[in-house]
């Protein structure tokens, strides 16, 4: 028929098609309700695109499918599997395992993710893909992510996306963020238009008033009325009381339409949506299994409603719908009954798993037993929502309450993994009244504990951890620790404070037999909140080596992680920068552990910033902010604006600084962001001199600093007069370095109290004990703020000479950093000296953006684009375009000039 009214959304697709073929790459959400037109604009843009030469790549989701792990990856990737044997090799693994192709552990969805990203761009290489996705509230969880992931990391590629997805549906947070377009209803002319062609001629006036009111611009609705009118057999009768919603009408005229049909008609069409895969072949002896003869299938009334090639589908999805839920729970059995029959139970056990489950009316332990088997295959090639619902299937069948009720609870922790945290603690809640063993009850309690995290009750959520794990402890000591360290992250969310209950529970629990990376950080951090500070930090310090040394443990997991990098900064080790950036990130690539990345590359920035690094950690921030975004992972938001504010304030901008944290500090973020956030002003109001400013911050922020580093408020209290704010804040915090004891936090403590000293004479040794000690570290900016300080002492104490020198230092320092915030500073303090200096132009005004800089530093060491790319999860083709306009940008056109050229232009980590 065409597409009628439709003239600016087309002019939307267009754009997206002209991007893909100009070899840049974009993506579209279609937004509408069912039956607005999103499936007839899909199927323009794919004929379009075929038109010019593009490679099509299609999926579809379906109700049916929703809980088979990468069935709709599985669909979109077909065309583009003769790739696979070219992709690095962990990434044809990870594919391999998911779609069974090869055994192997589960692999991190985001490297299956990074795989098909590699093996759509390969493809595109060739000729421009235009991927599109239908009924996208419908695929299943873990295909939604990849592709949505795979969508946000498209630059330069010839690869488009365009999913169609209908309002109302909850099920594709995953697609929230990227472009969309609202498919509304059609103009009154237009849907006249359209309803004159569905009916095969002008509709009288009286009437087509009544059906256009009633389709309000709806065009499926419009153009099924129309046929109905066409056939003669007119408009459905209205339905008493208030107005049916077009969704409504339309199942209705569909559900009328199937039981119109023959008994055998009505038949094949349950088979076939009971049938999810769409397998003609399949559903045809199923048929022929319920005694159906085979040209029913050839019959006009059913080729009207389902197409046979290349896989079975409906007319429209509300036509299924119509077809299976139309038909008595009795025929829909005997329909999986019939399927099951004809699935082969070594080829494909997991199917006919779940139609025999689907065909049971009540109780069967044997077909139990099969689904329990299915999840377990599941679980392996991380098909975690595949297990969930098999086990749920398999506790409906399940006699014995209690054996139900474990079934279900293993449901909701597959759940859990999967991310579809609402229905584990849904699943959770309805089995804890059949559990009976403290164990399970503890597993139970921990379920909800983690979906409280989820919902942002954060000290419910570390409460209700730290209880599951005292009950666990008894039995299972193992994971018990595992848990406590699940609620030592959550409790973080909260502050440090909030993270005494879950370590006190600490003391309680037996120590598991084994050992496992990092276990005793937890008491750790036990001893320091008991006063036990000297036990404290050298548990904390084991803790550290011996989960250093496992970066390639699957064992290692995020709250261990986190965990770890927290304790590494409480007791000022610096080592173990060396372990994040060259062992621990590495390894996470490889694993495409992006989740656990995210943290590690927020830490890695907060490291590049001590050290001076700017550009580095800009680029560190750059990255973990767009996986935190490709992933969804909203948690880490506040953390990457925190180190924000404290990069504006040491690059000298201090308007744009404040503004920003002005903004956070407005939103509901939890309380350690908000400290940590404070603390940066408090930086930012340090640099610019502006003393009362600064210690307002810091003092609003005294949880954290005051087992972090008091150096910041007693700065600023020095300078504003108050020295009894100062010596209370180096008091707390002398144990806490005495026990720490590493060069960097003596040099720390050593400037703090020269800053007590004030006018003493004796500040002086202070102030190079302090200067000595933070040169053995890779503290760089620690190192230029003592010198700083240090100049402004002797300046005030008339060594001009001296103080002329301490403050060139940490002015060249600040520079080099390009720290212009304190080196302005500094710059004002020598001037008063009587010594002038200007602040330096960037050398030729280069600008490389955080990923250009990423790429460029990472091809001057050597790497190749496919490495890098894989690297940051991007396509080669990405890495490419970045490449490029780093030679533009720098002047040069080969690699091997690369490295000489950011030297000249000034740019460094």
């Amino acid at each position: 028929m065409g597409l009628i009214g439709r003239t600016a959304e087309l002019k939307v697709v267009q754009t997206l098609l002209d991007d893909v073929w100009a070899g840049s790459s974009g993506v579209l959400v279609l937004r509408g309700q069912a039956g607005i037109g999103k499936s007839a604009l899909l199927q323009e843009a794919a004929e379009r695109a075929e038109a010019a030469g593009t490679l099509l790549a299609h999926a579809v989701g379906t109700q049916a499918e929703t809980g088979f792990d990468f069935a709709g990856l599985h669909q979109m990737l077909s065309p583009f599997l003769g790739g696979l044997p070219d992709l690095p090799v962990p990434q044809r693994t990870a594919l391999g395992t998911v779609f069974g192709l090869a055994a192997g552990p589960a692999p991190s969805q985001f490297l299956v993710g990074l795989a098909t990203l590699t093996l759509l761009a390969d493809a595109a290489t060739e000729q421009p893909v235009l991927c599109v996705v239908d009924d996208a509230q419908w695929l299943d969880r873990v295909s939604q992510e990849v592709l949505a992931f795979v969508a946000r990391r498209l630059l330069a590629d010839r690869v488009g996306f365009v999913f169609a997805l209908r309002d109302g549906e909850e099920h594709a947070a995953a697609l929230r963020g990227l472009p969309k377009l609202e498919v509304r209803a059609l103009e009154p002319a237009a849907g006249r238009e359209l309803l004159d062609l569905a009916a095969g001629g002008k509709v009288a006036e009286s009437l087509s008033r009544r059906v256009l009111a009633e389709a309000a611009g709806h065009p499926l609705t419009l153009i099924e009325l129309g046929r109905e009118l066409h056939e003669g057999r007119g408009l459905p009768d209205p339905v008493p009381g208030l107005p049916m919603r077009v969704g409504e009408r339309l199942e209705r005229l569909y559900l009328d339409r199937v039981r119109k049909l023959p008994p055998a008609a009505q038949t094949l069409l349950l088979v076939a949506a009971a049938e999810h895969l769409g397998d003609p072949e399949k559903i045809r002896r199923a048929a022929q299994v319920l005694g159906l003869d085979a040209e029913v299938a050839s019959e006009p009334q059913v080729g009207r409603l389902l197409s046979w090639s290349p896989r079975v589908a409906f007319a429209h999805p509300l036509m299924r719908t119509a077809a299976y839920w139309g038909a008595s729970p009795g025929e829909q059995r005997r329909a999986h009954a019939a399927l099951a029959e004809v699935t082969d139970p070594y080829l494909d056990p997991d199917q006919r798993a779940w139609h025999l489950g689907e065909a049971t009316a009540g109780p069967d332990e044997a077909v139990a037993r099969e689904l329990e088997a299915s999840a377990d295959r599941a679980r392996r090639r991380g098909g975690w929502e595949s297990e969930q619902a098999f086990l749920r299937r398999a506790a409906d069948l399940t006699a014995d309450p209690e054996r139900g009720a474990e079934r279900r609870l293993a449901a909701a922790e597959a759940g859990l993994v999967a991310g579809d945290v609402a229905r584990a603690a849904a699943l959770a809640e309805q089995a804890v009244p059949h559990l009976t063993r403290p164990l399970v009850l503890a597993r139970a309690r921990r379920v909800r504990g983690l979906s409280l995290q989820a919902e942002g009750r954060v000290a419910e959520a570390a409460r209700m951890l730290v209880d599951a794990a005292r009950e666990m402890g008894p039995e299972d000591p193992r994971l018990a620790h595992d848990t406590l360290f699940e609620g030592f992250g959550v409790a973080q969310l909260g502050s440090w404070r909030k993270t005494a209950e879950v370590v006190s529970a600490v003391r309680e629990l037996r120590r598991p037999a084994t050992g496992a990376p990092g276990d005793g950080l937890l008491d750790g951090f036990a001893a320091v909140l008991d006063g036990r500070t000297a036990e404290g930090y050298t548990l904390l310090r084991q803790g550290i080596r011996t989960f250093a040394a496992v970066h390639d443990s699957p064992d290692a997991g995020m709250p261990r992680l986190v965990a770890w990098l927290y304790a590494s900064g409480l007791v000022f080790d610096h080592s173990s920068w060396t372990d994040l950036e060259r062992h621990w990130i590495p390894a996470l690539r490889s694993r495409g552990a992006v989740t656990a990345l995210v943290p590690a590359l927020y830490s890695l920035a907060k490291n590049h910033l001590r050290a001076g690094r700017l550009t580095a950690a800009e680029a560190s921030l750059a990255e973990g902010r767009a996986l935190a975004e490709a992933v969804g992972d909203h948690g880490w938001g506040p953390g990457f604006a925190q180190a924000d504010v404290l990069l504006l304030a040491l690059r000298g901008e201090p308007a744009e600084g404040r503004a920003l944290a002005d903004r956070l500090l407005g939103e509901p973020i939890p309380d350690v962001w908000r400290d940590t956030i404070r603390l940066a002003v408090a930086v930012l109001e340090l640099g610019a001199g502006r003393y009362e400013a600064a210690l307002a911050a810091a003092l609003d922020a005294r949880a954290l600093w005051s087992l972090l580093s008091p150096e910041d408020v007693i700065e600023a209290a020095m300078r504003c007069g108050r020295p009894e704010i100062a010596r209370s804040a180096l008091d707390d915090f002398t144990p806490l370095a005495t026990a720490a004891g590493t060069p960097w936090v003596l040099g720390v403590t050593a400037r703090c109290r020269a800053l007590l000293r004030n006018d003493d004479p004796a500040a002086d040794d202070d102030y190079r004990q302090s200067v000595d000690h933070l040169r053995r570290t890779p503290v760089a900016l620690a190192v230029a703020r003592s010198q700083l300080v240090y100049g402004e002492w002797l300046r005030r104490q008339r060594r001009r000479r001296d103080a002329r020198h301490q403050l060139s230092t940490a002015l060249e320092g600040f520079e080099q950093m390009r720290a212009y915030g304190f080196a302005d500073r500094a710059r004002a303090e020598l001037a008063a000296t009587g010594e002038h200096r200007h602040r330096p132009a960037d050398p030729d005004g280069v600008r490389l953006t955080p990923q250009e800089l990423q790429i460029a530093q990472l091809v001057a060491a050597g790497a190749t684009n496919r490495a890098i790319a894989t690297r940051l999860f991007l396509s080669t083709a990405t890495v490419e375009y970045h490449l490029r306009s780093v030679y533009r940008k720098l002047g040069v056109n080969r690699r091997v000039l690369l490295a000489q050229a950011l030297v000249d232009a000034g740019i460094t980590g």
